[in-house]
């Protein structure tokens, strides 16, 4: 029962989320993407060398403070507040004292918006407005509306909460770091969900004139390397007691030990950022006054960064699936040689996953758990409720759901070094006929995971065409900013009978803020799906030019569509924006005039980091 138990606990884990990298949603909107810096983990980092003097610089002595909470404080909010308006709220013009530094509006700001500190306010009067629409984050700083109903402010920021670009370096926000705030706040509501997964904005007196990524921005004219840089990354240390503090409490102290505290800005020492909610218990928060600065520690984010203008962090460099091979393929039957990677050794490494099908989904799959500790492969029932009993590794036996078997004669493991190899002999069920994707996953021991990764694709026969189908991609794993697609349909009474062939890059089947493209061969035309799900206007294969939302663009001379026979083969040539770099997949779906159609088939992966 000790087996199933670890197994199932770290099997639901890794496919709900992976814990280096949860990240937060704020009106339906990513609050940036999961691999963001804001929502990296940090409590495994190692401390920083400069820890000591940047705590001693800000106040070993020094109590924190929650800097936010319910009711007034001098007439305003308590905290930073913030605005949700929809896509469709109107934008008026605004001006900024550094404008050199700012974006250009206008901006979405409604009538009467939350103005830190309230409206009467000589303080920072931070404007928060988040579009939950587009995902747009708006902020300035020092805010004041006009009576024409325009405004003024000290600097404005635009932040894209779908990508990860960092502001042009040596630029500042409405925060000093050149950062964004609202993805710091601590808001109510994550603390009534029980769980905060970001970091969190924080102040203190006095900084050194540099910023580390990813700050953006310095204020400050000291050059003492011993006073802590904005975007420097703190913690509170794990060997803080945090169990004698209020469950509230102690939720906000729980994310400044795994995600920490960014510093964005100078003001009092150790003050903790929020939005002011009524629903905050005020003698609770003050709880926080039992924090001196010696509770704790810079650390060294450096080892995250993947590109010193992007927030995008590395993942899954040191723990990692590396392969399945075959890679691609069809057949009722296969054994798949699965790799993983442990830089501590093959040994650390606890659970490692298997999930085979058309979608990242539990349910109705061939989803496989190897428990390394115990030796054991368990397979997931059909409802993805529960494991099945499990098959002891270099033994016999077999163990089946609806989807598949796996015979124990023919599966293997082994372990050399840092790699550890799982071979798995699969037969597949007829009902789950269809293209699949191989997801993997690696835990370790201590509960480390890299999160899913798509590293091929399996067609399960019967795999006769219908009319219409999808045939194939070329290439169907890579990775680029730039490539060309070869996607060949089928329609059994001749390629002219197709209509619509739709082709969707994207992390899952979603049509929102992906490279969603759709070939009228009627028409011969490719349009291409706008960021609003509309169509924008149509072109044609082969001339010039290009058409682009913000995901993707399509270079029209080097995409071409040809048919013969049965077969229509589509090449498009795709260049990926910096706001798109993730790992995607490849769907393709055909129509044809009758109103038959294939669904959608995935039938590639691919990577544009």
């Amino acid at each position: 029962m000790l087996s199933r138990r670890i197994g199932l606990s770290i099997l639901l884990v890794g496919f709900m989320q992976a814990p280096r990298m949860a990240g937060q949603t704020l009106s339906g909107c990513p609050v940036f993407p999961q691999n963001n810096i804001w929502n990296a983990r940090v409590d495994s980092l190692p401390v920083h060398p400069n820890s000591t003097n940047y705590v001693n610089r800000i106040g070993a002595a020094n109590h924190a403070h929650a800097d936010f909470g319910s009711g007034l404080w001098d007439g305003g909010p308590i905290g930073i507040p913030f605005v949700v308006v929809p896509g469709t709220q109107p934008k008026v013009p605004i001006s900024f004292q550094y404008a050199g530094d700012s974006d250009a509006g206008p901006y979405p700001i409604p009538p009467n918006p939350p103005i830190e500190g309230g409206n009467q306010s000589t303080g920072d009067r931070h404007v928060l407005v988040l579009d939950k629409d587009n995902c747009i984050l708006y902020e300035v700083y020092a805010g004041y509306p006009q009576s024409n109903g325009s405004w003024q402010a000290g600097s404005g920021a635009i932040f894209d909460l779908k990508g990860n670009a960092l502001r042009t370096a040596t630029w500042t926000s409405a925060d000093a770091a050149g950062l964004p705030i609202l993805p710091g706040l601590v808001r109510y509501d994550e603390v009534a969900a029980g769980e905060i997964r970001h970091a969190i904005r924080f102040t203190v007196p006095q900084t050194q004139k540099a910023f580390v990524w990813p700050g953006r921005h310095q204020a400050s004219s000291i050059t003492d390397t011993t006073y802590p840089p904005m975007g420097a990354r703190f913690r509170l240390k794990a060997s803080v007691n945090i169990s004698t503090y209020s469950a509230d409490t102690q939720v906000i102290l729980r994310a400044m030990q795994t995600y920490g505290l960014l510093l964005a800005d100078n003001g009092s020492a150790w003050y903790i950022s929020g939005a002011p909610d009524e629903r905050w218990n005020n003698s609770h928060l003050a709880e926080f006054g039992n924090l001196r600065g010696t509770d704790f520690e810079a650390v060294d984010e450096s080892s995250l960064m993947l590109d010193p203008n992007l927030g995008q962090v590395r993942v899954g460099q040191a723990l990692a699936p590396l392969a399945v091979s075959p890679a691609s393929g069809s057949g009722a039957s296969q054994t798949f040689t699965f790799t993983f990677s442990d830089p501590a050794g093959w040994q650390d490494l606890g659970v490692v996953n298997v999930l085979i099908n058309s979608a990242l989904m539990g349910g109705q799959a061939c989803y496989l758990a190897y428990s390394r500790p115990v030796n054991t492969l368990y397979l997931v029932d059909d409802g993805n409720t529960g494991l099945l009993p499990g098959l002891t590794m270099n033994g016999s036996g077999s163990v089946s759901n609806s989807q598949c078997t796996v015979n124990g004669a023919g599966s293997s493991v082994t372990g050399s070094g840092n790699t550890m190899t799982l071979t798995l002999n699969l037969s597949f069920a007829a009902g789950f006929a269809g293209r699949q994707l191989i997801y993997t996953a690696a835990g370790t021991q201590s509960f480390a995971n890299s999160g899913w990764h798509a590293l091929g694709v399996w067609q399960v026969p019967p795999g006769a065409a219908a009319s219409p189908s999808v045939t194939s991609v070329t290439p169907t794993r890579g990775a680029g900013l730039s490539q060309v697609f070869s996607v060949t349909f089928n329609d059994s009474l001749g390629w002219q009978d197709l209509g619509v062939v739709n082709v969707l890059i994207n992390s899952s089947l979603d049509g929102n803020q992906s490279c969603y493209l759709a070939y009228s061969r009627p028409a011969g035309m490719l349009f291409l799906v706008g960021d609003t799900g509309t169509l924008l206007p149509g072109v044609a294969l082969g001339g010039s030019g290009s058409v682009s939302n913000h995901q993707c663009s399509i270079n029209l001379a080097a995409s071409s569509a040809t048919g013969s026979g049965n077969t229509l083969t589509l090449n498009l040539s795709v260049s990926f924006l910096s706001s798109f770099l993730r790992d995607t997949i490849l769907y393709a779906a055909a129509g044809d005039g009758s109103g038959h159609n294939s669904g959608w088939q995935p039938v590639g992966t691919w990577s544009s980091r």
